[in-house]
């Protein structure tokens, strides 16, 4: 199983050197989530279905947390997305 702290911060430095927080949710079906979903392709299925939704969820999740935090200014929100988020993220 693929590990979220084997993920580094190499991807995202330009996101914390430029002095902002960075989110990084875990979503249902990836690293320590693994629920042995075979593909994140598209595909017509009930269980692909409810994994899309268990993903808006996830990411839901993650903004209201944000917006408890006295630290964050979660009116200033943006998102990055690489390789898979990059695709089904927008």
């Amino acid at each position: 199983m693929r590990s979220s702290a084997d993920l580094g911060t190499g991807t995202f430095n330009f996101i914390i050197k430029s002095g902002r927080a960075l989110v990084y949710p875990i979503y249902k079906s990836t690293f320590e989530r693994g629920d042995g979903l075979a593909s994140d392709n598209q595909n017509k299925t009930r269980h692909y279905r409810d994994h899309v939704l268990m993903w808006a969820q996830d990411l839901s999740r993650a903004l209201d947390y944000v917006e408890t935090r006295k630290d964050l200014d979660a009116r200033r929100v943006a998102f990055h997305g690489v390789s898979w988020a990059g695709r089904l993220g927008p």
